[in-house]
């Protein structure tokens, strides 16, 4: 657990998330390089900042992070460590005026989504507004200014070109609490805490 610093803001904004092997980040690039080729007017994410989230939990007082710590810690303890995949792309809320782009994420076990609602539950338990969407897994790719969306054209023959590379299986075996500090430059990420994941083997 990091220190807390008296002289940082009263609140820090935070999320939940999973972190991504290089391999899945490489692919990330992979496809921008493709969406790119369409002079899509986007803001693309910058690759080696992706992550996978679980939860966005916003401002959060700073005196109660070691609490909020705590309970993810407890609540995580007996997860397994298991195994997830890349999949196609697509888009929110749909492809003829997307306001995010994302490459999809296949939890063939279900084990994902499991440890998505035991954090959803954990930080509702000290006061955290649950998500009003149901857990989505994807990674951004991009997000579309509604000014722009009308750039984004021929959606479904670039996803389905893309959607013909192999999937990637990677291992989840932690999950990170991070705290994000938005700067013109993008944002950045300071890692709270990481929570191990019981080996599953």
């Amino acid at each position: 657990m990091n220190s807390i610093d008296a002289a940082k803001p009263d609140v820090w904004r935070l999320f939940v998330a999973v972190d991504l092997p290089i391999e899945v980040k490489r692919r990330l690039e992979q496809v921008q390089r493709e969406l790119k080729q369409a002079s899509w007017r986007a803001r693309w994410t910058n690759p080696e900042n992706a992550h996978l989230t679980l939860k966005f939990i916003g401002d959060f007082a700073v005196d109660s992070v070691e609490a909020l710590s705590s309970t993810l810690r407890e609540s995580l303890r007996s997860e397994a460590s298991f195994e997830i995949y890349t999949s196609a792309p697509g888009a929110f809320p749909n492809f003829h005026r997307p306001r995010v782009i994302w490459l999809g994420i296949e939890d063939r076990s279900g084990s994902l989504a499991k440890t998505a609602n035991r954090i959803e539950v954990a930080t509702r338990s000290l006061g955290i507004e649950p998500d009003e969407r149901a857990f989505r897994a994807h990674l951004t790719i991009a997000r579309v200014r509604p000014q722009d969306s009308g750039t984004i054209t021929n959606v479904d023959k670039h996803f389905a070109r893309i959607g013909r590379l192999d999937h990637l299986r990677f291992a989840v075996d932690h999950v990170t609490l991070y705290q994000s500090e938005l700067n013109r430059s993008g944002p950045t990420y300071t890692v709270i805490e990481r929570f191990e994941l019981r080996n599953s083997s």
